[in-house]
């Protein structure tokens, strides 16, 4: 593996909102959007320059999840034409200002491209899933649409793409997926400080008594391929699910293992036949396993795409419908859908596909 590769910490993430203008490669920019908090810019369609949303590998950085010194949370480097994965999780603990602030550096002898799909979500202290929800609401569709920013940095040039205040108690989840298109030698560094503007202090930040996760880690997507005749269901026990978030995945170097898979893309390829000679009523749902959790899911059906969402934490064990189709006798249906676990939210969750009843 090429590059330096070191993730430590847990951060939040991004705004690479800054467009380049002399973007021949990249084609035509869109409308502007809406940036980050706090970060003007404008959206591009990635189009085919990033037509996969699959990544190489995944970097997670929840540690120390709860923050209480300025220092380094998260550092590491991108790897040309080869997609990474970065998610952090994040909780203020100072009474001080605390910000939390991204950071690219070019050690490199020429210009820099990178292509970039974000998302941030915040949560407070009484609803810390709405960081994660928030999260995924803002990255699942830009990453599977195909739409994102570009950032040019420098030979030698050292850039905050993105800075965030962090009030005692206020969570923060963020993922962005970067892909190096031009030169070499990027490296990504989160730093918790005092202001946008530093001091940025090199020292790790490290919490023995913290158990949360923080590496690198190459699993950073699942598939799964099923044919269901539905026709032979009858009851209200029929039914077919995936179990999310169950992995527990090592890190590639040291460090603890990832438990839940959060940053992980999950998608699930779906047949579903009706051979008997009724129409079928099926419903998709959430059933949470390892404790509360909220939900988001983008799936392609008949060539659209559709947002499902959990929005408020469900009880373990509970269901939560996302979508109901009827399947008229000796046909089918095919969808395709894609979910990322959630900050906050507890896994394993299922994601259901059954009868429904009456």
């Amino acid at each position: 593996m090429c590059g330096i590769y070191y993730a430590v910490g847990k951060a939040r993430i991004i705004a690479l909102n800054m467009v380049l203008m002399m973007l021949g490669t990249l084609g035509a920019l869109a409308e502007p959007a809406a940036a980050f908090p706090g970060q003007p810019g404008q959206s591009s369609a990635l189009g085919i320059d990033v037509p996969n949303p699959e990544a190489s590998l995944l970097v997670f950085s929840d540690h120390p999840e709860r923050v209480k010194e300025y220092g380094l949370l998260c550092q590491g480097g991108l790897l040309p034409l080869r997609p990474v994965r970065f998610q952090f999780y994040h909780q203020g603990g100072l009474d001080t200002p605390l910000y939390l602030v991204l950071r690219l550096r070019n050690r490199g002898p020429q210009r820099a491209l990178i292509s970039a799909v974000d998302g941030v979500g915040l949560g407070t202290a009484d609803n810390y899933f709405q960081a994660g929800h928030q999260n995924n609401l803002e990255f699942l569709p830009k990453l599977l649409k195909g739409k994102g920013s570009c950032l040019a940095v420098g030979p030698g040039e050292e850039i905050t793409v993105w800075s965030q205040d962090l009030p005692k108690e206020i969570v923060a989840s963020g993922t962005v997926q970067w892909c190096l298109l031009q030169g070499g030698k990027i490296e990504y560094e989160l730093y918790s400080c005092t202001s946008p503007e530093g001091p940025f202090y090199a020292h790790l930040l490290f919490n023995p008594k913290d158990v949360h996760a923080r590496g690198i880690y190459p699993e950073a997507q699942r598939r799964r391929e099923s044919t269901i005749d539905v026709g032979r269901w009858q009851g209200d026990k029929d039914q077919e699910f995936w179990s999310i978030g169950a992995a527990r995945q090592p890190s590639a170097f040291s460090g603890p293992d990832l438990k839940g898979d959060y940053g992980v893309l999950y998608c699930w390829s779906l047949r579903l036949y009706n051979s008997s000679e009724e129409t079928k009523k099926i419903e998709f749902a959430l059933n949470p396993r390892g404790g509360k959790a909220t939900g988001t899911f983008m799936a392609k059906h008949s060539g659209q795409w559709e947002l499902w969402e959990c929005p408020d934490e469900l009880e373990a064990a509970k269901f939560y419908g996302l979508r109901e189709l009827e399947i008229p006798a000796h046909s089918e249906e095919h969808f395709v859908i894609y979910t990322i676990p959630e900050g906050a939210s507890n896994y394993p969750v299922r994601l259901v596909v059954r009868r429904k009843c009456q």
